[in-house]
């Protein structure tokens, strides 16, 4: 504001005056005031003190207006009364004259005060000095000193020390304010929101004669209160504003340029807060209120502190108030600007971390070759083991850095073919909050067939009455034990013996994976059937019904033959029999074939053969006598021959062949003679029976 430009140029003003004037003239004089003196009389009253533009006698300048931030040469002067009936001599005054910030000591000379008869005593106490318009004058720490007695006065320029004066003969004045002139200004402040701004007006008019009265023109702005000095107004931001003020004291004196600002609105005040809360239910939380915007310097109020923190400041310029050592509990802080404005937060401090990790994504499930639990992969133990797992998972924590966080896993086992391992894991920080529970499938299978322990048996080809016995095979399995189990198929050929076998043996380990193995055994019979005992030769006797039924029973017996086969057990006998006869001795070989049920056979041969040993039976016949017919009778021979004399003959067997031996007549007689002749009857076999007859 306009006041703080006004405040430097005294300051150099009193800066100059010091090296120049004060400085100069007292250096050599101790200030009374740090005597000691405990001054008890109230021998004089300072009335007044008023700038003037002339020494002694002055003039007031009270009774005029000015400009602020005007500058003039002026002399300070009190006006002094006695209580005294005598006066007092080398009077000296001390006081600090007060502009805002700055104070410069007065040591002045005030010489020979009259006794209270003499009224009103003009005397110089500063100056001249030049003194802008607007700014306050304050006299403070008066110490008033002077001698009772005229003798060896010290004068103006005089040495002294403090035994020079009495602690009788001295006073303490109260502070005192310098009439000045009216000079008409304000100061504000504002409190500035997101689209307004509260501006609290404070006037600062100083000088002239209070009271005074004001006038206001806003600008714009809305009124919301105070005083008829120090109003209340709001005003929309953004925008230009530049309210006025006219002021007049009690004697009339008015300013008759109103005085006015061109607002400058600060940033919104605001109380930023951090907070760190206690690891695990300590006392170690930490945090802090940072002030900005607004108009500083900023104060700080600690409206609750419940959590046994200390708490401390920054700066100067103090910007922050920190605190240490908190627990649970809350801290409320208000933040005041220059301004008034406030801002107010509270800190809720939790009982250390209450947060457990956050689990965000999943595990992928994971498939491994095995027999047990003991294949699933070790748990992970470790934040980064976790993340580092097939899929998405993701593991944060508010406070625990992620090497300090604890993995905690878990197994259940269920299943067996496939095994499933459910391993549920949760993850723990260092202040024992823990995270929800998320799980890892893994899933252990057993995809390995068993394997037969023993040699597997060959595809081969054999007799029929070699044929292996079916081999015994044992399987083994790593993931424990296995079953084997036999199945023959046979598949019928071209024959009975001829045929196919398919073994199947078949290992099935516990989760029912299997291993199979097929030997095909290729069975023929390519062997003739043994001939154990031949056909035998038979001879019967002729029964002159052809012997049927004993050649037949022959052939049924097979000649009495046998023969056996290593594959079938029944053997087809056969015979190339056709019904031949057998001639007398002439025998009919005959051949008999066992056949087995695959071809194969065998055969022997014997023969049979019908004796005939019985002749014929002759009967009958006659001889014969004839008369000579002179011609030898040769017809009725050999009709006689011819009928074998009558004779016939029987053969069970065969023909009868009839012969005889007539060779000729004997004993002729002429034409006569004789003849025995004998017939004889031969079978077919050779068997003959005769008779002798004569002729």
């Amino acid at each position: 504001m306009k006041t703080i430009t006004f405040k430097i140029e005294l300051k150099r003003l009193l800066v100059l005056v010091m090296f120049f004037g004060a400085y100069t003239v007292f250096a050599q004089t101790p200030d009374l005031r740090n005597c000691g003196y405990g001054c008890t009389s109230n021998s004089f009253s300072i009335q007044s003190v008023f700038l003037s533009a002339t020494n002694v006698p002055g003039t007031p300048l009270t009774n005029t207006s000015c400009t602020p931030g005007t500058t003039q040469s002026v002399y300070m002067i009190a006006e002094i009364t006695s209580n005294r009936n005598s006066p007092v001599y080398d009077g000296r005054v001390f006081a600090d004259l007060v502009v805002g910030s700055n104070t410069i000591a007065i040591n002045q000379y005030l010489g020979t005060l009259p006794a209270s008869n003499s009224g009103i005593t003009q005397r110089l106490v500063y100056g001249p000095f030049n003194w802008t318009y607007g700014e306050a004058l304050t006299l403070t720490n008066l110490l008033v000193v002077w001698r009772t007695s005229p003798q060896n006065l010290i004068g103006a320029n005089g040495p002294y020390t403090c035994n020079s004066y009495s602690q009788s003969q001295c006073q303490f004045p109260s502070d005192l304010l310098v009439s000045t002139p009216l000079a008409v200004q304000y100061d504000y402040t504002a409190c500035t929101g997101a689209t307004t701004a509260l501006v609290t007006f404070q006037s600062t008019t100083i000088g002239g004669t209070p009271p005074y009265t004001y006038v206001w023109n806003y600008d714009g702005g809305i009124y919301q209160g105070g005083t008829a000095s120090s109003p209340i107004v709001l005003y929309n931001i953004p925008g230009t504003y530049n309210p006025t003020l006219k002021v007049t004291d009690s004697n009339g004196n008015t300013n008759l340029i109103a005085y006015s600002e061109t607002l400058v609105f600060p940033s919104q005040l605001t109380n930023t807060t951090s907070n760190s809360n206690p690891t695990c239910g300590s006392t170690n939380g930490s945090g802090s209120f940072t002030a900005s915007g607004g108009t500083p310097p900023y104060t700080f109020n600690i409206l609750t502190n419940t959590t046994g923190a200390s708490t401390f400041m920054n700066g100067p310029p103090t910007t922050v108030l920190m605190y240490t050592g908190a627990g649970t509990g809350t801290i409320t802080v208000r933040i005041t600007d220059a301004a008034g404005c406030t801002a107010t937060k509270t800190i809720t401090i939790s009982p250390g971390d209450s947060e457990a990790p956050v689990i965000t994504g999943s595990i992928a499930p994971t498939i491994v070759e095995g027999c047990n639990s003991s294949a699933a992969p070790a748990p992970q133990n470790t934040v980064a083991g976790l993340e580092g797992l097939p899929g998405n998972l993701s593991v944060t924590d508010n406070v625990t850095s992620d090497a300090n966080l604890t993995v905690n896993s878990s197994d259940s086992v269920s299943g067996t073919c496939p095994i499933i391992v459910t391993r549920t894991y949760s993850v723990t920080d260092e202040c024992n909050n823990t995270s929800a529970s998320f799980t890892h499938t893994i899933t252990i299978q057993d995809t390995t067939a068993p394997s037969f322990v023993e040699a597997l048996p060959a595809d081969v080809t054999v007799e029929c009455d070699a044929l292996p016995t079916a081999a015994t095979l044992t399987a083994m399995d790593d993931c424990g034990n296995a079953t084997v189990t036999y199945n023959e198929v046979r598949t019928d050929g071209s024959c009975a013996s001829n045929y196919n076998l398919t073994r199947t043996w078949t290992a099935t380990d516990a989760c029912g994976l299997t291993e199979t193995h097929t030997q095909t055994i290729t069975v023929q019979d390519t062997i003739n059937p043994i001939l154990i005992s031949p056909a035998s030769d038979i001879v019967v006797e002729c029964d002159g019904t052809g012997n049927n039924g004993t050649i037949q029973n022959w052939l049924d017996n097979i000649g009495g033959a046998s023969a056996s086969d290593s594959c079938s057990s029944n053997l087809i006998w056969t015979n190339n029999y056709n019904g031949a006869a057998s001639d007398c001795n002439s025998p009919v070989s005959v051949t008999f074939t066992a056949t087995d049920d695959c071809g194969n056979s065998v055969s022997t041969t014997a023969t049979y053969a019908i004796q005939d040993s019985t002749p014929p039976v002759v009967t009958g016949g006659s001889d014969l006598t004839v008369e000579c017919d002179g011609a030898g009778n040769m017809d009725a021979l050999n009709n006689w021959l011819a009928s074998n004399g009558g004779a016939s003959a029987t053969d069970d067997c065969s023909a009868i062949a009839w012969s005889n031996n007539f060779t000729g007549l004997s004993d002729l007689c002429g034409a006569t003679g004789s003849a025995t002749v004998t017939f004889t009857a031969t079978d077919g076999c050779g068997n003959a029976a005769s008779t002798t007859l004569t002729f």
